[in-house]
């Protein structure tokens, strides 16, 4: 999709801003796969996640305002310690929380109970962390389902051939064991509670061979029974869970092949949904009375939703709707922006802690890979991507006025990539920059309405995401035959090849109708057919309807697109029920549009593909491959040159040497040899010429005398067969040079003339010598200076992006080409319509511009 451009002009400044739907980098790592995890919501809909990871540590994770909505992690036990369960109690009047934990070092067992922690406004606690630990007496019973609660902390224990006790430990720390009433060596899950009055314990146990559910209240001073009551439901109970209240009786939610709702003591049981499930998991939140019932259903593994709202005058339940699939363990809370808010380990993504949240404004759901900040990492998301750009009219005024960017519905976005929550209405202050960037984070079209406004520019900038992106597929999607022809960056076909042209006729059609209409204004009430059932079928829960088929949990049979008057009309067919309501907002549009979509095969991950047109990453890093091919040859083409100019010197040189050489031949030579030696007249006297002064002379008879005779002893034949042999061939040289002097067999001009011819050599061999050296070191620096720019570089964030776009580590001439690849692409793109190297292979296009530069 081609990036959207527009200005607006203020009385102090010119903004300009342009827009892409791309994937982008942020920088982020995630969660592995834990052992349990359970959430915690405090004031503002700020959450508390609490998790035993993969190293069996119990970690907190949360996010504060101090560094935008990014999620930072806490280890909360001891180091080396292997946690095996634990309990947070929140206190909502003062915001505090208690956290209880069982931990096994070697054999020994222990559980650790921590301070009352208050929680500041930014939800940041943990200074001072200090716990106090217990040890039962047997210090090798296991400990297991811990419950915390303002009656105390109660935790279960079992050794094998003995029975299973659970635990209090009240206000005055003391432990007190209790008994079942049963024998039984485990108990499988328990938790503090209220029932009729009674302060006391459910829990969850085998007896012979049965599953039974039992609360046993705790006695009281002076009483001498213990309250009971025990739970029936029409099937093997799997789980349960305990939703507090305010006043004598909690609420009691069991399940196994069904759910079952014991609303108090006194009211019937009602199971909530049919009776052909297995249920293993389950979790229950509320806000305002407003109950959600999530439940795993191991037959399908899917994660189901059950949902009872305040103002639905029947207060019914609905009919389960697959939510998730491949779900490890989940967590739930609801809120007043967030209506429902879920964490969960996703097996489909390798056990990755996963949050979906549904906002309370637009009922729309959201799902993404929690994401803890972390520079040396980065996680690819889905974005539309605002580029602001503020021009001041006054240079020299300096600006102290915000601007404030504000949603229509809550969500999160990244500004100059840290994370923010956007609630509904409440504008977010930025300061005054010259230059913001914006992230939308989409895995939907169905993006909520940004608004930026500020008293430097008159009129508010209203900017919808989904608005581009209905115009990019109403300009491309007109027919069946545009959606057959439609192909995503890699060149690969939008929609399989098996979808019929009937249907893809229908998709066109829909597409065009909700595409070309804009003039959708004020809200109208959703409702439904007059026999379809809609509220009976799924209550409040369209957009919970909507999401399921997204996921791929319902298929669609049919669907129809209506205009009515200022709003749309939309039906849909799931089975034999058929479901219509009036959508009136560009949300309610794409939902819809999306569900069309992926009639077709057609997912929002494929719909990036084919709209991200300008900035897709893989012809990005097409076009930086080519720039590095190109530089790299470039490198290389310096060493023939380098080559040539040796080749030059090195001949000069040869030259030198040679004109040298001739005109040391071309010199006269004296011809007297040793025997011709002066022996009288020697500076003017005419004595004789001492001995001493001709010491070689007077040794010639004896070392160079051809006769084989020997005086005193000595073979003066052998040393007239003297070896002058060395390693070094100019040591060698002189040495017969010397020889032939002593010999008488050359005179003394031509000793002296061949000595200087040797040492011609030496020089010049040198000369050469160096200027090899010299040039080998030039072709060696151009090496280290290649090898230097194609090694290895860490840079925050940046080589974790590189790493995943690229498959390979970033470099220095990595880094610098990418930057020019970048705005290349996007401009060729712009320019032609198409990738730079969509034609051009990258090896032409390197050899192009080296015959350019006169470098190949």
């Amino acid at each position: 999709m081609e990036n959207q451009y527009t200005e607006l002009n203020g009385p102090k400044v010119l903004l300009k801003y342009k827009s892409e739907f791309m994937e982008n980098y942020v920088a982020e790592s995630n969660i592995d796969l834990g052992a349990d995890i359970k959430v915690i919501g405090t004031v503002n809909d700020k959450v508390l996640v609490f998790v035993i990871n993969k190293q069996n540590e119990l970690i907190l994770l949360t996010r504060t305002d101090a560094e935008g909505d990014a999620w930072t992690q806490l280890r909360l036990s001891v180091k080396g310690q292997q946690v095996t369960a634990f309990d947070v109690l929140h206190q909502d009047t003062v915001n505090a929380i208690r956290i209880a934990y069982a931990a096994k070092t070697g054999q020994e067992n222990s559980l650790w109970l921590s301070s009352h922690v208050v929680l500041d406004a930014e939800n940041t606690p943990m200074d001072g962390l200090a716990y106090q630990s217990y040890q039962l007496e047997d210090r090798e019973r296991t400990l297991h389902s811990i419950s915390i609660s303002d009656v105390g902390i109660l935790f279960s224990s079992d050794k094998p051939k003995t029975d299973a006790k659970y635990h209090l430990i009240g206000d005055d720390g003391l432990i007190k064991a209790f008994h079942l009433p049963e024998n039984n060596d485990r108990i499988l899950q328990l938790t503090l509670g209220t029932w009729r009055g009674h302060q006391g314990v459910f829990s969850l146990y085998d007896l012979k061979g049965k599953r039974t559910m039992l609360f046993q209240g705790f006695s009281a001073a002076g009483e001498k029974e213990i309250f009971q009551q025990r739970f029936m439901p029409n099937y093997r109970p799997n789980c349960f869970f305990v939703l507090k209240n305010v006043g004598e009786n909690d609420q009691l939610f069991v399940a196994g092949s069904s759910i079952t709702h014991y609303k108090d003591a006194r009211s019937k049981a009602v199971e909530i949904c049919g009776n052909d499930f297995e249920f293993s998991q389950l979790d229950v939140s509320q806000e305002d009375g407003a109950i959600s019932v999530w439940a795993l259903d191991n037959k399908s593994r899917q994660l189901k939703l059950i949902r009872r709202e305040t103002d639905h005058e029947k207060r019914i339940w609905s009919e389960p709707v697959a939510m998730h699939g491949d779900t490890d363990r989940f967590s739930s809370l609801r809120g007043e922006h967030l209506s429902n808010h879920l964490f969960l380990f996703d097996q489909s993504k390798g056990g990755k802690l996963t949050e979906i949240w549904q906002d309370a404004v637009s009922g729309c759901w959201h799902e993404h890979l929690l994401g803890i900040a972390d520079l040396s990492s980065s996680r690819l998301i889905n974005t539309y991507t605002l580029d602001l750009y503020f021009e001041k009219h006054d240079l020299e005024n300096k600006i102290e006025e915000n601007i404030n960017l504000t949603s229509k519905a809550n969500t999160f976005i990244y500004l100059d990539d840290i994370k923010y929550q956007l609630q509904a209405g409440v504008p977010l202050p930025i300061p005054y920059a010259s230059y913001l960037n914006i992230m939308c984070p989409l895995d939907s079209l169905a993006f909520p309405e940004l608004v930026i406004s500020s008293g430097l520019f008159e009129q508010e900038l209203h900017i919808n995401p989904g608005h581009p992106v209905s115009t990019a597929l109403g300009e491309k999607i007109s027919s069946a035959e545009d959606l057959r022809n439609a192909r995503k960056q890699n060149g690969e076909l939008l929609v399989p090849t098996h979808i019929d042209h009937e249907l893809l006729s229908q998709v066109a059609s829909a597409t065009s109708t909700l595409t070309t209409n804009q003039n959708i204004q004020a809200a109208l009430a959703v409702h439904h057919g007059q026999e379809l059932g809609f509220w009976e079928s799924i209550g409040e829960g369209l957009q919970d309807l909507l999401f399921s088929i997204k996921k791929g949990f319902i298929t669609v049979k049919e669907f129809i697109v209506e205009k009515a008057e200022q709003a749309w009309k939309f039906t849909l067919k799931i089975g034999n029920k058929l479901y219509q309501w009036i959508g009136d907002t560009l949300n309610d549009v794409f939902s819809f549009l999306e569900r069309v979509w992926e009639k077709i095969g057609v997912l929002f991950k494929d719909l990036v593909d084919y709209l991200s047109f300008l900035f897709s990453w893989q012809d990005i890093i097409d076009a930086k491959d080519a720039l590095k091919l190109t530089a790299n040859q470039a490198i290389e083409g310096l060493k023939p040159g380098v080559e040539k100019l040796r080749a030059l010197a090195v001949g000069q040189v040869q030259d030198w040497h040679r004109r040298a050489s001739i005109a040391l031949r071309n010199l006269g030579t004296p011809s007297y040899t040793v025997n011709d030696l002066p022996k009288e007249k020697i500076n003017g006297h005419n004595d004789k010429l001492d001995s001493r002064t001709n010491w070689v002379g007077s040794k010639q008879e004896l070392l160079f005398n051809t006769k084989p005779s020997t005086a005193n002893g000595v073979d003066r034949e052998a040393l007239a067969n003297m070896d002058t042999s060395a390693k070094d061939p100019v040591m060698t040289r002189l040495g017969d040079l010397l020889k032939k002097f002593l010999a008488s067999q050359i005179t003394l001009g031509a000793l002296i003339k061949e000595f200087a011819a040797i040492m011609l050599d030496v020089v010049f061999e040198l000369i050469e010598e160096v200027i090899n050296w010299l040039f080998d070191l030039i072709i060696k620096s151009i090496d280290l200076i290649k090898g230097m720019l194609n090694a290895e570089i860490k840079i925050p964030l940046l080589s974790s992006i590189y790493r995943k776009i690229s498959h390979a580590e970033l470099s220095i001439l990595d880094f610098t080409c990418l930057l020019c690849a970048i705005p290349m692409t996007i401009g060729y793109k712009i320019a032609f319509g198409e990738a730079p190297f969509s034609r051009l292979s990258k090896e032409r296009f390197a050899e192009n511009m080296l015959q350019n530069f006169n470098l190949a």
